[in-house]
């Protein structure tokens, strides 16, 4: 390809991927940008309805796509996969390409991603001001010289908001309740799955649980025991899918435990949140070492309450406190998202005018490489 159409690259490592990168994509091709945009995933959207100035390709995901990152010849390359250069997914061995990395989720850096998962990045772009914190303190703690961080903020969050204005909420009687916990084996629906349930439905709520698609095959045990034990009651519905959101919006609580979702739902539709304070999921031990209380950890009392598994059954009593002044708790959360979120609603805009910037300098200086 000529130089100018291997300016900003993108890469998508799932069919996921596209809708935290499609906000900038689509600004930077609407504003005349060349974009190349590689994929790992068959069906991925970009694949089968292509956007103006965008050329796509599917690589795969085995020794090809290795290989192609070992040779990349780019001025830019943009990403929403972490740990850079630490497996099989290494920097240009070929030229200096400039590594930038979009966020999948709101989550701290240092807690449930692996210990320096974005030290071989150069420019990150920041969901909120505590990733700033974050990699300024890892680069403090290993040495790492500065990385260009830019206030992004998240593209799933206006995606959500977006969609709840437009929806009309049902004047329901009942209130509705979705469970969504995370695929995390010690999460909520073994340590009381069946319990919370029960409590919820005999209280009169309207239940939906939503289990995450890798539960089905982690949690088989336990979903089927819900299955058989509710599964006819109108008042509640296990979803299979994920793909349908009609449950998201039309709920008035979200229940989950260390799930990222419940960050997006506090902060998108200003709703609160009630978790199930199970194990932590931590997949950097030396998380401490940066001495900072992940986001993830912090927000939750903000945004709602926090129930041991042997509190299940006081699941309704929190909710209905929680539930009490829906108008104030959404002030509330609006408040908190402007201070944790970068650009709510406008994320698109701003990555893809600091991506542009970036592309520009950094075509600059490999003017004669």
């Amino acid at each position: 390809m000529p130089r100018e159409l291997r300016a900003i690259v993108f890469y998508a490592e799932d069919v996921a991927s596209w809708k935290y990168l499609e906000p900038v994509v689509r600004q930077l091709s609407s504003a005349g940008r060349k974009i190349c945009y590689l994929t790992s995933a068959k069906d991925d959207p970009i694949l089968s309805a292509p956007a103006p100035n965008v050329t796509a390709f599917y690589i795969g995901d085995g020794v090809a796509r290795t290989f192609l990152f070992m040779v990349l010849q780019a001025d830019v390359m943009v990403m929403t996969m972490p740990d850079l250069e630490t497996f099989h997914i290494k920097r240009s061995r070929l030229h200096p390409v400039h590594y930038a990395y979009i966020f999948h989720s709101m989550a701290s850096t240092h807690m449930v991603y692996r210990f320096g998962a974005y030290d071989h990045f150069d420019t990150i772009l920041c969901t909120g001001p505590h990733h700033v914190l974050e990699i300024r303190r890892q680069e403090q703690l290993c040495g790492l010289p500065a990385k260009n961080l830019v206030e992004h903020g998240y593209a799933l969050l206006d995606r959500m908001m977006e969609e709840d204005a437009q929806r009309a909420r049902r004047p329901d009687v009942r209130t509705r309740i979705l469970i969504a916990p995370s695929w995390d084996q010690r999460g909520l629906l073994g340590a009381c799955g069946p319990a919370l349930v029960s409590a919820l439905l005999e209280a009169g709520f309207v239940v939906s649980l939503r289990p995450h698609p890798i539960s089905f095959r982690k949690s088989a045990r336990v979903i089927e025991e819900l299955r058989q034990s509710f599964g006819t009651r109108p008042d509640f519905t296990l979803e299979e899918s994920v793909a349908a959101q009609d449950s998201l919006y039309a709920s008035d609580l979200m229940i989950t435990d260390w799930s990222g979702a419940g960050m997006d739902y506090a902060f998108a539709l200003e709703r609160p949140v009630l978790f199930i304070d199970v194990p932590r999921k931590v997949n950097n031990p030396r998380y401490l070492e940066l001495n900072l209380e992940p986001l993830e950890v912090s927000y939750r009392l903000e945004v709602g309450a926090i129930l041991s598994p042997g509190e299940a059954t006081r699941a309704p009593e929190e909710i209905r406190r929680l539930l009490a002044d829906p108008q104030a708790f959404r002030r509330k959360l609006s408040a908190l998202r402007e201070r944790f979120v970068y650009n709510p609603g406008r994320s698109g805009e701003a990555g893809a005018a600091a991506l542009a910037r970036l592309a520009d300098e950094v075509a600059e200086r490999m003017a004669d490489f």
